[in-house]
């Protein structure tokens, strides 16, 4: 796959998150649902405004579906802020950390032909 750039930036502050740490997938404030169907698993997430999601570092590119609300993903590359409905990819061995301006439904998608959710749950 090729490289993808964010190129939009943000002009406002983001706000104080719930917690005062970035926290990860795991949390208790995020919803998660897997969606496995033929070569393709979905892991969708729910999360409340203020929040900061620290996401995994993949070796691969993958995309993110914004569905619901709006974030700023934060990367070495800058700050991008995103409202659905919107779309972005996010490049093998880039981990960024999603800050929830409104409560927010996302969906990251990657290509798989495993089909033991728990191995999936667990890589993704």
């Amino acid at each position: 796959m090729g490289k993808y750039k964010m190129t939009s930036t943000i002009s406002q502050p983001i706000p104080t998150p719930v917690e005062s740490q970035p926290i990860t997938l795991s949390s208790r404030w995020v919803e998660i649902k897997h969606i496995l169907t033929s070569g393709i698993y979905m892991r969708a997430h729910r999360a409340p405004r203020g929040l900061q999601v620290r996401t995994k570092q993949f070796d691969f590119d993958h995309v993110v579906v914004l569905a619901h609300g709006s974030v700023v993903v934060k990367s070495d590359t800058g700050d991008v802020k995103f409202k659905a409905p919107a779309h972005f990819f996010i490049p093998a061995n880039t981990r960024v950390v999603a800050a929830t301006l409104e409560d927010a439904v996302w969906y990251c998608i990657h290509p798989t032909e495993e089909t033991d959710l728990a191995v999936l749950a667990e890589k993704y």
